[in-house]
């Protein structure tokens, strides 16, 4: 027994650094090597993950609870490598000091039209505590994307919460109508478009081709330039990951131009890329997207 507070430590310990699960192996390895008495149970990553479940629920959302605070659900629903369905939970709670976003729960979706995400959706906060009685007078809001099962006012999400919680406030989460206003800005920029395009043909090139990134890595190399990952902007990402994309562009430059200019089939791509308009086009997106993704991340 006096293992398991050792353990506890440990894994709350990777767990407040933000740190992969996967890192408790090495941990307890460590410990083990400086004399600690570890036993040999609950090292996995999936043990760690139970463990970091088992304080959420016993400290965390028992103390919310317990304090009585008022609660705004939030939710999105996203497709695993397997592209399979699941659903993304959050709790932002508001106290007198504090207003703090909790994760609580990515769970496997059984449909994705709205009575299976909001079966899913009330399973999970009762599966932490938060019962029917807590909701009805603690829930205070709920946020969601504006996908049609999510906000739809017939049938949607939102729908029926509002008919078990009347009080709710139901809200259009702003990134995401943030995401809609750059969407459409960019159907009706041609500019915009163009550069879009651009990108995300280089992006192939490179994505679908482990022998053309192989070959950008020497180049690289060669030069003392470190490659960031190359990837697609705007739509349909995020704007802080199609920041990361165009940075990364920016400064593999050099690195990139070397390249398409060593290939024949590339002739194009290397004389867009010698274009002063296109460094000037790269350099203005990255501008805007800094102030979008401040924006982004403010509106959080």
């Amino acid at each position: 027994m006096m293992v398991l507070p050792k353990l506890l430590n440990t894994v709350y310990s990777i767990a407040k650094r933000n740190l992969p699960f996967s890192a408790v192996e090495d941990e307890i390895e460590l410990q083990i090597k400086n004399g600690l008495d570890m036993a040999v149970r609950l090292h996995s990553r999936k043990s760690a993950v139970k463990i970091v479940a088992h304080i959420a629920k016993t400290k965390v959302f028992a103390k919310i609870i317990q304090q009585n605070l008022k609660i705004c659900v939030i939710i999105d629903e996203a497709s695993t490598i397997s592209n399979k369905a699941v659903l993304v939970i959050f709790v932002k709670v508001e106290d007198s000091e504090f207003s703090l976003t909790i994760f609580v729960d990515l769970v496997q979706l059984e449909g994705q039209d709205a009575e299976p995400i909001y079966t899913t959706l009330l399973n999970s906060l009762n599966n932490v505590g938060f019962d029917n009685e807590y909701l009805t007078n603690n829930l205070t809001a709920f946020c969601c994307d504006g996908a049609s099962a999510m906000h739809g006012k017939v049938s949607g999400v939102s729908s029926r919460i509002k008919q078990g919680f009347p009080d709710i406030i139901i809200w259009h989460c702003l990134n995401h109508r943030l995401q809609l206003v750059l969407d459409y800005s960019i159907k009706n920029i041609k500019q915009v478009n163009h550069f879009e395009t651009f990108i995300d043909e280089m992006y192939k090139i490179f994505h679908q081709s482990n022998k053309n990134q192989m070959e950008l890595f020497k180049i690289s190399e060669k030069l003392g330039i470190e490659i960031l990952k190359l990837g697609r902007v705007l739509e349909p990402k995020w704007a802080a990951c199609s920041l990361r994309s165009t940075v990364a562009v920016w400064r593999a430059y050099q690195a990139l131009f070397d390249y398409f200019s060593s290939k024949e089939k590339f002739t194009g791509m290397a004389k867009r890329f010698a274009k002063r308009y296109f460094l000037e086009d790269l350099a203005l997106m990255i501008d805007i997207l800094k102030e979008i993704s401040l924006l982004s991340n403010a509106l959080q």
